[in-house]
């Protein structure tokens, strides 16, 4: 624009220069002397002007940071979906969970074919599922606080679980939607035998609704059998008991999620195996992998240590105002009481 101005500027200087009326009188000064200084005032101001806009060029653009993205994968009933969970309750303004198997749940619900498909028990589409899962990470990720855009980190669960999975998953690092960069995506393994396996399966409860694990032993629920969120019944699926459905899914684990973690590892992602352990054992070997590898900062896990210990001393409190309250409920329905044996 100022280059632009600047030339408007010589024009209009030309023009005047043009009118006899408008000329330089000195006898010494003639027009084409005008017309030299005329330029040299305006190749001044064309330098001034692209030397500022080469410096605001030269300026970093201030573009938002791609989102950093976790992957767990594992067997079955290796505790996936609830170390998944605990970095959500941990860490809520930083988190935010895409879930393969909830999001097709959700979409079933306005697609008759899908829900049919599930019904089955089949697997959907590769590429409605990869699409379906794309739209669920737009919409969360423009949800995430301002002041955690820096941080903010998306952990898919269930998703890639096999090599074509995979190749459909590369694509998402050449669109520009998502703009995902292999720098931010950490790939965790994690391990168990097949014993352990077969123990968390036998314990194994779910809440139907919305796929929250529970363990008898291991994680298990404030009530007996009821969910601590919704208060509704938790069921045991029936292929957990079934030992033969047990040998198929391991070897679904084998033959087809043990060569797309080899596919991923071959293409430059970053894969960390998680050895096999006692629940909280495992969540700190997760917490400390994603400090060391940048994706959370020790004053990410202080701030967060702060928060529940904030908490844990206000429950005290809110007990004690409850059963106030409780208790000037009592006295004045005793209150009233009276008055109506009075009356």
């Amino acid at each position: 624009i100022e280059i632009a101005t600047t030339k408007m500027m010589m024009n209009k200087w030309q023009r005047m220069l043009m009118k006899p009326s408008l000329r330089v009188s000195a006898p010494n000064h003639s027009f084409q002397q005008s017309r030299t200084c005329c330029h040299r005032i305006t190749n001044s101001f064309m330098y001034t002007s692209s030397q500022r806009s080469y410096t605001s060029q030269t300026a970093p653009p201030q573009t938002n940071t791609p989102p950093k993205l976790i992957v767990f994968v594992g067997p079955p009933a290796s505790g996936k979906g609830t170390q998944v969970r605990l970095l959500q309750k941990h860490f809520p303004k930083l988190v935010t969970v895409v879930s393969a198997e909830d999001t097709l749940r959700q979409a079933s619900k306005q697609n008759d074919k899908l829900n049919e498909i599930l019904k089955r028990g089949e697997l959907a589409p590769r590429d409605l599922t990869d699409h379906l899962l794309q739209e669920s990470i737009l919409n969360k990720s423009s949800n995430f606080e301002e002041d955690h855009q820096e941080k903010k980190i998306i952990i898919l669960e269930g998703y890639p679980r096999d090599v074509e999975q995979a190749k459909l998953f590369l694509t998402w690092f050449s669109d520009k939607k998502l703009a995902f960069r292999k720098s931010h995506v950490l790939v965790i393994h994690l391990l168990s035998d097949k014993a352990n396996i077969m123990q968390r399966l036998q314990g194994r409860l779910i809440h139907p609704a919305s796929g929250r694990p529970y363990h008898s032993a291991f994680n298990p629920p404030k009530s007996d059998m009821v969910d601590d969120v919704t208060g509704e019944p938790l069921i045991k699926r029936d292929d957990d008991a079934d030992k033969s459905a047990i040998a198929k899914r391991l070897s679904i684990y084998k033959d087809e999620t043990l060569p797309m973690i080899d596919f991923l590892s071959e293409h430059d992602f970053d894969v960390i195996d998680i050895a096999q352990g006692e629940l909280n054992e495992v969540y700190q070997q997760i917490e400390k992998t994603l400090i060391e590898k940048e994706l959370f900062t020790k004053e990410d896990v202080l701030d967060q240590q702060q928060q529940e210990q904030q908490q844990q001393a206000q429950l005290p409190s809110e007990a004690t105002e409850s059963e106030t309250q409780q208790q000037q409920k009592n006295q004045q329905q005793e209150q009233q009481q009276q008055e109506q044996e009075t009356k």
